[in-house]
């Protein structure tokens, strides 16, 4: 029956008022205790009261749950009715009543029934309420009502009629015999002794006489947000204005309200009072001047949220000096967005708050003065920026909350908290939709803006330059294997800052003419620790570097034909719009101007797929501007940014600013490595390191002419075109792709087709697939209308279709299921490529196999190798030779875990010496995979070069005692030395 009348009243119901309170205070034994049970003052509630047409009904359906102790205060009475007040009271259509007597004192805290009047029923739906009577008001913890509008009800008084008056504006008592005050107060503040702040209300009497005056009195209450919290009774006119002092107030509030005052007047003390006359209100605190919300553009300069206090911050006397009182600081804090798109896919990492501050300490400081100077109330300035990202499709929005902590010098001002302001970030990346820049082999090239091309050139060249900050991708070209007249990728460097990370699949010059296989290397030099964060996936054949403008760089190691190359993908981020430069063009939509020669004047026209004059004017030919040398990046003026703490209010709590904090984007922690920055810290810090980062010396191929390519054995245009589209779209992983808008199919089925041109062969087919999947889970990363979100667990999900993108399509050797292979048993590694059963095939070591101990402690080395995978057996088995006599006699021999690094280098920790490294030690060291079966060896030479000479000779180290050196028990000596300690 409820249910049929609350549908019968909606027509008449258009809204109603939710009464609920957002933080729910802690239930304490005496919920009678201050504090513990939440004031309503709302005298709608009163029996007496039945609402009218138009009237919003009141509706209990949204109160704390649980439930919490409420008192009610209003001037018509502070009770629950204990009978049924019928339909239509209490400004609701069903009211709430207690079936059951108000409790004694004694009878402390009690469960009663509370019923709910319906039509013809007095009492429907009963359920539990619980009432304890605290002497002087009783309180009462109220559930949520299951509907609406259904409403308790509290007290019994109607307003006093018109033209009367009683004390409290409500019956009993209600009388005409009272003055007609109708003028406002005037309400203002001095600073007073101490120093504090006091409001004062002055009543306006100027409508009685002066007669009247001498015996009237006035009542003059205080409001803070509406709600009571001093009176002055029976003041006469000697007395004004009645005054406010913060120690009346102080304790039980801070700034940050909005007050006013109220004015009873009565021909006599002890009279009826009139109706109260308020002032206007006015807001004591720190009023935000800046319009809400703040609207900016992720990648706009930073702009203000200015602040100004409208009654001083003050400071105690006795203070020599003005520039010795302390500064109130207001603290700022971002909580992290919590939904979609806040919370990264899979992961259920938060991508972290949409607003950064530019060069602050997470706050502002307003000065305080002992008395009133010029100058307290200054606007103070927070500068704010929106952070900027690669995901597109929605703006973003966070709430910058303000607060002051302790502040003992005047307590009014301590921990007040200001209301949330709202800053709206504009995702301009909207415009990124399907932008990316690649360089797959061999190397096929697209601009940002989609302009594909070809670049056969070799040597070193600008791939992305950001026409403004310190940020640029360089790519190496060396001849294909197996393709004559065409180039490959084999290095990559990636700059940022100072930082600059590389990956180079190069041939290295030294190790060709010994016949010597040149391992992957990976590592970073410059190490600056904040110019970019590197994810490593695939067992290092995969690395995303997150730049600070938003971007990310997608390197993919690949091999083929019996070479080794890499895949360079860029998705440009907010901050690379019409900023963009190099091989990638300029990202502006515009394909005319994609062209732009390194004069920034010259523009080849875009028709040609082989702009030479265009590529070759972004080649490196200084050799002091090539990134691949290992010379860390220029300086740069930093304009660091700034993540405040989420809701921690700690003063202490640790900031956090850096150039890359600006970038918010969906990182997965787990992938992320600190080891290139870790040895680079290191590297910085002192000399003595073993993690060796060694810079190619590379094979000089520039007379490399590109060969003009043509069809042969049997192939055509045709053909290859049905090949590649048959192949390309026979895999699952491109079939749920291309349900996909903005993932580039037409790209790799171009590339395909020209590598069967150059090599008149399908070897490098599969490098279409990878490149389809890269850009189809750059699509789903970046377009957050695809994540899929899940409220009741608050964590996002990608859809199904990454669960289908594996690298290499596992291989062959396993099966894709969400996003990993899962390989057959004789197989590993992140693509199931790792045969398990075979031993890896070791390379060397750093430093043609020597370690000088005056440059390194020699206490571990890399191994280079083929291939390593990333178990807890990898293990490293070390055999440790000492130089006795002429000659090297084993000592030790162990095995140790080995630490992997990418899948063709590791670390072994080597056996330190228990003496002064005095003479020449050697390691012979093999590797396992699966800690049984053990590759080849590989020697280290470690030496004093005080005592020892040692050369490398092709694929030996030979060492001989230096010429006046003497070794007498296992120590060196020189000259004289030799003479003192004994016969060699």
């Amino acid at each position: 029956m409820l249910q049929d009348a609350m549908s019968a009243s909606r027509s008449y119901i258009m809204f109603f008022t939710l009464w609920t309170f957002l933080s729910v205070a802690p239930v304490y034994a005496d919920p009678c205790t201050q504090g513990q049970h939440r004031e309503v003052n709302d005298p709608r509630r009163s029996t007496a009261i039945s609402p009218t047409s138009g009237d919003t009904m009141l509706c209990d359906s949204l109160l704390s749950s649980p439930p919490i102790w409420y008192r009610f205060t209003s001037p018509a009475g502070g009770d629950m009715p204990t009978a049924n007040p019928g339909l239509l009271k209490c400004s609701t259509l069903f009211p709430v009543w207690l079936n059951g007597n108000i409790p004694s004192v004694a009878d402390g805290e009690v469960t009663r029934q509370a019923c709910v009047t319906n039509f013809g029923v007095s009492c429907s739906s009963p359920f539990n309420i619980k009432v304890k009577n605290c002497g002087l008001y009783r309180v009462y913890q109220l559930p949520r009502t299951t509907g609406c509008p259904i409403a308790y009800c509290a007290g019994s008084e109607a307003p006093c009629p018109p033209g009367t008056s009683s004390p409290t504006g409500y019956t009993p008592g209600c009388s005409a015999g009272f003055p007609n005050l109708t003028k406002k107060p005037n309400l203002s503040w001095t600073v007073g002794t101490g120093p504090e702040i006091v409001f004062e209300c002055k009543p306006d009497v100027s409508e009685f006489t002066a007669t009247q005056l001498v015996n009237m009195r006035f009542d003059i209450t205080w409001y803070f947000d509406g709600s009571k919290v001093h009176s002055q009774l029976d003041v006469a006119q000697g007395s004004f204005p009645g005054k406010l002092h913060e120690a009346q107030w102080t304790g039980t509030h801070t700034l940050g309200i909005t007050i006013s005052c109220g004015v009873k007047a009565k021909y006599s003390a002890g009279g009826t009072p009139s109706p109260e006359v308020k002032s206007d209100g006015f807001f004591a605190g720190i009023e935000i001047l800046t319009p809400k919300p703040l609207k900016i553009k992720s990648n706009d300069p930073p702009k203000q949220i200015q602040l100004r206090p409208t009654v001083p911050v003050l400071c105690p006397l006795g203070l020599p000096l003005i520039s010795l009182c302390p500064k109130l600081r207001v603290e700022v804090r971002v909580p992290e967005i919590q939904g979609n798109p806040g919370v990264c896919p899979q992961t259920g990492v938060a991508v972290g708050p949409n607003v950064v501050f530019q060069n602050t300490a997470c706050g502002v400081e307003i000065p305080s003065f002992p008395t009133l100077t010029p100058g307290w109330n200054a606007i103070v300035s927070l500068n704010v920026a929106g952070t900027i990202t690669s995901t597109y499709f929605g703006d973003k929005i966070s709430n910058v909350k303000l607060a002051t902590l302790s502040f003992p010098s005047h307590p009014a001002w301590s921990n007040y908290y200001l209301p949330d302001f709202p800053v709206l970030v504009y995702n301009v990346a909207v415009q990124l939709a399907g932008k990316m820049c690649y360089s797959h082999n061999d190397p096929h090239m697209r601009t940002f803006d989609g302009e594909r091309y070809e670049n056969q050139n070799a040597g070193e060249f600008v791939v992305y330059k950001h026409r403004t900050l310190p940020v640029q991708v360089n790519a190496r070209f060396e001849p294909c294997q197996g393709i004559a007249g065409a180039t490959c990728n084999c290095a990559v460097a990636v700059k940022s800052g100072t930082d600059i990370f590389i990956a180079d699949a190069c041939n290295d010059l030294r190790l060709l003419k010994q016949g010597l296989n040149t391992p992957y290397s990976v590592g970073v030099v410059g190490c600056d620790l904040e110019g970019m964060k590197i994810e490593m996936t695939n067992g290092g054949k995969k690395f995303k570097i997150t730049l600070p403008t938003g971007g990310q760089v997608v390197i993919t190691y690949q091999s083929c034909c019996g070479g080794k190359f890499l895949s360079l993908d860029i998705h440009p981020g907010e901050l690379d719009i019409d900023n963009t430069r190099g091989l990638c063009g300029v990202l502006n939509s515009n394909v005319n101007d994609d062209f732009l020669h390194s004069d920034l004047t010259t523009v080849t026209p875009h028709t040609t797929s082989h702009p030479n004059a265009f590529s070759l004017s972004w080649k490196v030919t200084v050799a002091t501007e090539s990134l691949l040398t290992g010379t860390p990046g220029t300086t740069y003026a930093r304009h660091p940014y700034c993540k405040c703490p989420v809701n921690n209010w700690d003063p202490t709590a640790s900031l956090d600013c850096n150039l890359n904090n600006q970038v918010a984007v969906c990182v997965n922690q787990a992938t992320v490595t600190s080891a290139f920055f870790q040895q680079c810290q290191k590297r910085r810090d002192t000399t003595n390191d073993d993690d060796v980062f060694e810079p190619r010396v590379y094979v000089d191929y520039d007379d490399f002419v590109p060969a003009e390519a043509e069809w042969r054995n049997g192939w055509n245009e045709a053909s290859a075109r049905e090949f590649c589209n048959r192949y390309i779209f026979s895999k699952e992983s491109v079939k749920r792709c291309t349900e996909l808008s903005n993932v580039d199919t037409e790209g790799p089925v171009e590339g395909c087709v020209l590598d069967i041109k150059l090599s008149g062969g399908t070897g490098w087919a599969f490098t279409a697939v990878e490149n389809v999947k890269v850009s189809c889970e750059a699509e789903l990363r970046r377009n957050t209308s695809l994540w899929i979100f899940d409220v009741k667990t608050n964590t996002t999900r990608l859809p199904d279709v990454i669960d289908k993108i594996c690298m290499n399509e596992c291989s062959g050797h396993g099966i894709c299921e969400g996003g990993e292979c899962i390989c057959e048993d004789r197989y590993g590694g992140e693509d199931c490529s790792v045969d398990l059963t075979a031993v890896p095939v070791l390379f060397g070591v750093p430093n043609g196999g020597v370690c000088d101990i005056r440059n390194r402690t020699c206490a571990k080395t890399q191994v280079y190798g083929e291939t390593f995978l990333n178990t807890t057996k990898l293990i490293c088995r070390i055999k440790k030779y000492e130089w006795e006599y002429g000659e090297f006699i084993q000592v030790h021999g162990h095995e140790e875990p080995a630490q992997f690094k990418q899948f063709q280098e590791i670390f072994c920790p080597l056996v330190l010496y228990e003496s002064p490294p005095s003479l020449v030690i050697k390691y012979l060291i093999s590797v396992a995979n699966d800690g049984v079966n053990f590759s080849n060896e590989v020697v280290l030479t470690v030496y004093n070069p005080e005592c020892f000479i040692c050369e490398i000779h092709a694929e030996h180290v030979w060492c001989s005692v230096r010429p006046g050196v003497c070794l007498i028990h296992g120590n060196c000596y020189i000259g004289e030395e030799c003479l003192e300690h004994g016969p060699v």
